[in-house]
């Protein structure tokens, strides 16, 4: 199946034309034929190299959009333009190391490759009971789980891309719970996911605060299921059992409306759509390889290399 890298322009990365070059040779690590498509908004500062990369290079293209679009229709739009090739989701701030391990397990037969931050022992372990709770609020919700892996790096498989195209207005809550749990899936834990650490850490703080949040509401229903009846031979009085179910109680009501704002933020708004469920888009304009553009710089030799590692 046709590879197809997705790559989203960035407000961190400023030299466009070297991070266009590391992802070509990473990739041709592992895939002889590949197609290349970025995404951006008008405003993009980098607009130009985008488009003189665009227009300079077999299998590239470019779709610009305006302001209006948001992150997730322009990743829409990629999908549903090519939803009958594998593809995978980037950011040109995406570390190259993050790249080749979804191309390593792509090539070993996975549908669905997720990427997560990976952080220290200490964090690891209040962000496993930050999401294991937020988890028990999905549940309430009757959403699908949602491990808060990167919304904006990803594998996903041509039949996986084609199922996510089937609900256009939500493709992002499509991608980033597990949806198609019977398939070959993963999540990837890697050392900066980003090279701009402020990208990674909107997704680890929220659910670090959740599990230390949860580790304090842990504690005090230790200290009135254990700690205290203790001191009274283990003996219950009525409104011990009725604090214990309060706070049992509060417990679920904090986590579901905890889980439910910080689902539906992580979701944004619903793509626009219209009465029969196709996409409203903001197109503004479309480059490909050969086109004319106004302006040209020099480009940095792109020398393809001896393939190697590659796996059959």
């Amino acid at each position: 199946m046709v590879l197809t890298l997705v790559i989203k322009a960035d407000k961190t990365t400023k030299s466009v034309f070297e991070r266009h070059k590391e992802i070509i040779l990473e990739t041709q690590s592992f895939e002889r034929d590949f197609n290349v498509v970025f995404l951006a908004h008008q405003d993009y500062e980098n607009l130009q190299e985008l488009k003189q990369i665009a227009t300079s290079f077999n299998n590239h293209e470019l779709f610009v959009c305006n302001t209006r679009t948001t992150d997730e229709e322009m990743t829409a739009m990629a999908l549903s333009i090519y939803q009958n090739n594998d593809i995978i989701l980037l950011t040109l701030s995406t570390n190259n190391h993050v790249l080749r391990e979804m191309l390593k397990r792509r090539a070993e037969g996975y549908k669905i490759v997720r990427v997560k931050e990976k952080t220290n022992f200490f964090s690891q372990m209040f962000r496993v009971l930050g999401n294991w709770t937020y988890s028990i609020g999905l549940k309430m919700l009757g959403k699908k789980r949602d491990n808060f892996s990167e919304s904006d790096v990803m594998f996903l498989e041509s039949n996986i891309v084609s199922s996510i195209c089937e609900d256009m207005q939500n493709t992002r809550e499509n991608r980033i719970t597990n949806v198609f749990s019977q398939t070959k899936h993963m999540t990837l834990d890697c050392k900066n996911v980003y090279e701009n650490k402020k990208q990674a850490n909107k997704n680890i703080k929220p659910m670090l605060s959740y599990g230390l949040w949860s580790f304090v509401f842990l504690l005090i229903f230790v200290a009135l299921t254990s700690i205290y009846p203790f001191f009274y031979n283990f003996t219950y009085s009525w409104w011990m059992i009725v604090l214990i179910i309060f706070w049992v109680g509060f417990g679920l009501l904090l986590t579901f409306l905890f889980s439910k704002k910080v689902f539906y933020k992580r979701l944004g708004w619903p793509n626009r759509v219209n009465n029969y469920g196709e996409p409203l888009f903001g197109f503004l304009s479309h480059y490909e390889f050969g086109d004319e553009i106004k302006e040209r710089k020099p480009l940095p030799k792109l020398t393809k290399p001896v393939l190697k590692n590659k796996i059959k």
